[in-house]
C-alpha cells in the first residue's frame, strides 16, 4: 500500500447495481474523488468504497479544497467514455482510510 497526501479537486457519490457475476442484482456505491497530489500536482482518480469506515464522514459534507491523506490499496486501468463521445484510458485508484486534514493555508 502507498500513502497519498492530496487536495480534493472534486467529489461525487456513484452508485449502481451489479449486472453480472456472483453479485448480480446487488447494489454498490463509492465516493469518486479527483485528488491533486501535493508533491507533484498530478491528478489521481480515486474511489473510496461505501464499506470503508471513513466513507460516512467523507460524504457528510463537501471536502472540495481540503487536504486529505489516503491509503492507495490497488489500481486498475480501463477505458472511459467521455461526454463528447471520445474515449480515453484512465487509471483508477482504490483508496481507504481517508483522513481530512482541513483546508490548507496559503503558504502550504
Amino acid at each position: 500500500m502507498a500513502q497519498l497526501t492530496a487536495t480534493i479537486k472534486s467529489q461525487r457519490v456513484v452508485s449502481g447495481t451489479y449486472k453480472s457475476g456472483k453479485r448480480t442484482g446487488e447494489e454498490w456505491e463509492f465516493l469518486s474523488l479527483e485528488l491533486i497530489d501535493v508533491s507533484s500536482g498530478f491528478i489521481w482518480n480515486c474511489q473510496l468504497p461505501s464499506e470503508d469506515e471513513t466513507y460516512r464522514e467523507a460524504t457528510k459534507d463537501t471536502l472540495v479544497g481540503h487536504r486529505v491523506r489516503v491509503k492507495v490499496t490497488s489500481q486498475t486501468a480501463g477505458q472511459r467514455d467521455l461526454p463528447d463521445g471520445t474515449k480515453k484510458l484512465q487509471i483508477r485508484s482504490q483508496v481507504t482510510n481517508l483522513r481530512d486534514m482541513g483546508i490548507p493555508k496559503e503558504d502550504e
